[in-house]
């Protein structure tokens, strides 16, 4: 009942479990940005990838093999931890090496208003925009059509912009951030506009001395009408009056022509090109006469001398002699008469008390 057989040698063989895999996090990526192929290496064996830690648990992996595309939704920021393996071929599997994806935030879109309007040849304005302490970065086309070069960054920004023409010129600011992430981009307006048209303004009849000068009228845009006693297209006047009608300052006592200009400013302050009104001060004819007694003694003649061109009396028969002289006949014996002489071409006269000769 004591007997026992010979033994038997059994060798039990332990394989070395695998050094866990050399991998590095990704560079981040920013949010909308292609998630990126991740790498590992081993020492031969199988590459297990898993979405949760195979420390815990015994999960599955998600993916075997290198390189791996991990699932990740890059629309939103966050961290995403992945962990990979090796198995030999007797099944022995290593610690696992844990991987990060990163989703950075979005940036916001920086904060950016249009300038003031501006007129033509008026001065560029900087560009102003703020964001989060990124880099600020300035484009002429819309960088989220093709993949433009910044024509600036920071902020202010001076832009390159024609401005003797009128009209409107976009640019758009992005941030960019330490991770190079780039915002959305926020569209900025320069708008030149312009000047108004010279305003309508026709020249009023011309008065005789000591007549009542005229207002000016003028009509525009619906600006403000500014006027000049000196020509606002050289140097820098300040004007005299505004509105329509005008009424100006001239010296009716001496013949004359007096220039003003007129021109409109929109509510912006664009000015347009002035337009010229000129009043005539129109001379008054000169005048001298000679009285001659009939030989009858009951009427008696005026010889009238002038630089008009028409006399007439208020009793008498007048003949144009020639040379600026008239002649007025047939006048009674002791009646006094006005003689007017007048300039036909601008109407300005002057009458004349002429008493009968003793």
């Amino acid at each position: 009942g004591n007997c026992v057989s010979t033994p038997t040698m059994v060798a039990i063989t332990l394989d070395a479990v695998p050094p866990a895999p050399q991998a590095t996090d990704p560079n981040p990526i920013c949010v909308g940005e292609p998630v990126p192929t991740i790498n590992a290496s081993g020492s031969g064996g199988i590459l297990n990838w898993y979405d949760s830690d195979p420390a815990v648990g015994n999960p599955a992996p998600v993916f075997t093999g290198n390189p791996f595309d991990p699932p990740i939704d890059n629309s939103a920021p966050g961290n995403t931890s992945f962990w990979v393996t090796e198995e030999n071929a007797n099944g022995c599997e290593s610690e696992a090496t844990l991987i990060i994806v990163s989703v950075l935030n979005d940036l916001p879109a920086p904060v950016a208003n249009n300038p003031a309007n501006i007129c033509i040849n008026g001065t560029i304005p900087d560009l102003i925009a703020s964001g989060s302490g990124g880099t600020l970065n300035w484009y002429d086309v819309d960088p989220l059509s093709g993949n433009p070069v910044p024509v600036g960054t920071g902020s202010p920004f001076t832009p390159n912009v024609d401005n003797s023409v009128a009209g409107t010129s976009n640019f758009w600011v992005t941030e960019t951030n330490a991770s190079g992430c780039e915002s959305e981009a926020t569209l900025v307006n320069i708008t030149i506009e312009d000047n108004p048209p010279a305003p309508n303004a026709n020249a009023p009849n011309g008065i005789c001395i000591a007549e009542v000068v005229p207002n000016l009228t003028a009509t525009g845009n619906g600006g403000t009408l500014n006027w000049y006693d000196t020509d606002p297209s050289v140097g820098n006047p300040v004007p005299i009056g505004t509105g329509s009608p005008f009424s100006p300052v001239v010296d009716n006592s001496v013949a004359g022509s007096t220039t003003f200009w007129v021109t409109e400013t929109s509510a912006i302050g664009c000015e347009s090109e002035p337009s010229a009104v000129v009043i005539n001060v129109n001379a008054l004819p000169a005048i001298s006469v000679e009285t001659t007694c009939a030989s009858d003694l009951q009427t008696y003649s005026v010889e009238v001398m002038t630089d008009g061109d028409g006399v007439s009396s208020t009793e008498g028969t007048v003949t144009d002699m020639g040379g600026g002289i008239f002649l007025v006949e047939g006048i009674i014996v002791n009646n006094a008469v006005d003689i007017t002489a007048t300039i036909t071409a601008t109407g300005c006269s002057l009458v004349l008390n002429v008493q009968a000769p003793d």
